[in-house]
């Protein structure tokens, strides 16, 4: 019968009393919901927004901060080569404003038209793969390109990555693990080598969608080079050379020596820091750097030829060139250019040919004169030096118009990287599978039995083995985690399913669940089972347990969520990561992975679970119930 009666329900004071404990029920389902929803929330986030708990992302509903997102997975987290690249000088990608484009306008279309146009026939070294590995906290985490490119010899090497490492002789457990040869090609020396795997990277990002890439700004790597050198601080560079810049990106590269003030630092940048790649000699230059690898080898063409281990053989100094700075340059090659650049060459035999300086190119001989580009672009400029390539408008532009792919690709990256690290992992769902079935095959077998046992009979000392089992609820599992590991090292169980599912066979507070329903069973019941010839196992498996089904589904259920949850215990006996179920790799993997990773992580973990409890809480209520009502 109910607690409060249907008149006694009319008062005002117990209408106040319910409201009351609705109110405090209700305060009670939102202290519990909102942490799932806020873990919820942080597992579809990044480095960029990671800190923000919302239960919403703000990337979800806002275009700024989805730019924010797209920009720190082009650059792959990396705010310095953002910063290079446009001339800027922010901290974290949250500060960078959009640019004040209006994208639907012609004149805008047609400066983006030409700029795709220009990359498509950049060459390859000017051009880097964005949307590889990104920086994080832990480990970098997959970007689209990587996974693109894992894709990509997963299908070559049909899933077998014993015929991957053979070929590029590497040791990977997994093509999770690949990663595409590091393109440092703002660096100086950095030079692509004639590895099989870099010739197959190359042609992989040459068939990339242009988004998928960048080129390296040589403007911005000047300015760089600059603010370095003067601490961000113009007012240094103005003092000591008398000029009045009001920012570094006022002072442009000069393609030639400059007959300015600061050509003394137009010289060191030449000398020291710019990539090679970004740099051409005249024919002149060819004789300088005879003389000098005749002056460093001391005229002996064998000595060159045996430490260059080049496929051929130089028969005189006469036959070298400087090598082509826009291709492969491998070996001693690269030192000597370096040593030639930085103390030989005459800087009047170099030129630069930076990004900038072919956009230059490009658009002159596309527009002939600069009245023709401004009537195209709707613009004012003089000249077409002063024309820089729209770096940040495109990547505006690709937020703009692939809003819902980028929302959904930010929605799903976490999960899919989670997941694809519990499938490729040792046998993560096939032991936890069978690990959790067997549990509750074997819970519902052995604590049954003993229970009816001790409630059938009237054993003289049942409620001393009731007593002893229930004494073993009252100290920690943790307790038992040492002695039982001891017991099982023994009998050489260790890294078996035996260590994992014997030990938790019997269960006293499930015994005691039973043996209470059992004993609240009329006796006429079993009277009249006895009467009929059933025989005592009959009368267990044909009367007792079609009765027990709310209370045997609470225990299995149990018994399931201790098994799949288990992962301290099953880490101690089963150090084998081929034993190991879905919650040790979990927590091994929270050992590596940022924040955003593991919330997406404990999200998964904890669907299994959760659509259990879901689907079966009326068995679940009556299983903890009706023992009680009986």
């Amino acid at each position: 019968m109910p607690l409060i009666s249907v008149v006694g329900r009319g008062k005002p004071s117990v209408k106040i009393l319910i409201v009351c404990m609705y109110i405090i029920l209700t305060i009670g389902a939102i202290t519990m919901v909102y942490p799932f929803l806020l873990m919820l929330g942080m597992s579809v986030t990044s480095e960029v927004d990671k800190n923000e708990l919302r239960i919403i992302p703000k990337y979800i509903f806002d275009d700024t901060a989805l730019y924010y997102k797209y920009l720190d997975m082009k650059y792959c987290g990396d705010i310095k080569r953002y910063n290079e690249q446009f001339y800027t000088n922010y901290y974290k990608f949250n500060e960078i404003k959009p640019p004040q484009v209006n994208i639907t306008s012609e004149e805008v279309k047609n400066k983006i038209k030409d700029y795709e146009e220009f990359k498509k026939g950049l060459p390859y070294c000017y051009k880097v793969a964005g949307f590889t590995e990104l920086r994080t906290a832990g480990r970098p985490t997959i970007g689209k390109v990587q996974r693109m490119y894992q894709d990509m010899l997963k299908k070559k090497f049909n899933n077998d990555i014993s015929l991957y490492n053979k070929a590029y002789i590497e040791e990977n457990d997994n093509f999770q693990l690949i990663t595409p040869p590091r393109e440092y090609i703002w660096l100086r020396t950095f030079q692509y080598d004639s590895s099989i795997k870099m010739k197959e990277w190359i042609e992989f990002k040459e068939n990339l969608d242009s988004r998928y890439t960048y080129p390296v700004s040589g403007n911005g790597l000047w300015w760089s080079f600059l603010k370095t050198k003067y601490d961000s601080d113009i007012n240094k560079l103005n003092k000591k050379y008398n000029t009045n810049y009001k920012d570094f990106n006022e002072i442009k590269l000069s393609r030639v020596l400059p007959n300015t003030s600061i050509k003394s630092e137009w010289e060191e940048f030449i000398r020291e820091k710019i990539p090679f790649r970004f740099i051409r000699f005249t024919k002149e230059a060819n004789d300088e750097y005879r003389r000098f690898l005749i002056t460093k080898y001391k005229n002996n063409i064998n000595l060159l030829n045996k430490i260059y281990q080049a496929g051929f053989k130089y028969k005189s100094f006469y036959e070298i060139n400087l090598p082509d700075t826009t291709g492969i340059i491998e070996g001693a090659t690269v030192g000597d250019l370096n040593e030639f650049v930085r103390h030989f060459l005459s800087l009047k035999n170099v030129y630069t040919e930076t990004t900038e300086n072919l956009y230059e190119k490009y658009l002159k001989e596309k527009y002939k004169d600069i009245e023709n580009l401004n009537k195209s672009y709707k613009t004012d400029y003089k000249s077409f030096s002063d024309i820089l390539p729209p770096y940040a408008e495109k990547d505006w532009i690709e937020v703009k118009t692939n809003s819902s792919d980028l929302r959904l690709y930010f929605l799903t990256k976490n999960y899919h990287e989670v997941i694809d690290y519990i499938l490729l992992h040792g046998r993560a769902i096939l032991n936890t599978l069978f690990y959790c079935l067997i549990m509750v095959l074997t819970v519902l077998t052995v604590n049954p039995f003993c229970a009816y046992v001790l409630s059938r009979f009237n054993l003289s000392y049942s409620y001393k083995i009731l007593l002893f089992l229930l004494a073993t609820m009252a100290f920690p599992y943790e307790v038992s985690m040492i002695p039982n590991f001891i017991l099982l090292r023994k009998f050489g169980m260790l890294n078996t399913f035996y260590a994992l599912i014997l030990p938790g066979l019997a269960n006293g507070f499930s015994i005691f669940i039973l043996k209470g329903f059992f004993d609240s069973l009329p006796k006429e019941l079993f009277e009249a089972a006895k009467i009929d010839g059933l025989s005592e196992m009959r009368i267990y498996w044909q009367v007792v347990l079609p009765l027990t089904k709310p209370v045997m589904a609470y225990l299995a259920l149990g018994a399931y969520s201790a098994a799949y949850g288990a992962f301290m215990y099953a880490l101690i006996v089963c150090q084998n990561p081929q034993m190991w179920t879905i919650m040790v790799w979990l927590y091994e993997m929270q050992n590596w992975a940022p924040s955003f990773l593991i919330m997406a992580a404990l999200v998964l973990a904890a669907l299994p679970t959760l659509l259990v409890f879901v689907f079966f809480q009326n068995i679940i209520i009556k299983g903890i119930i009706l023992p009680v009502e009986q």
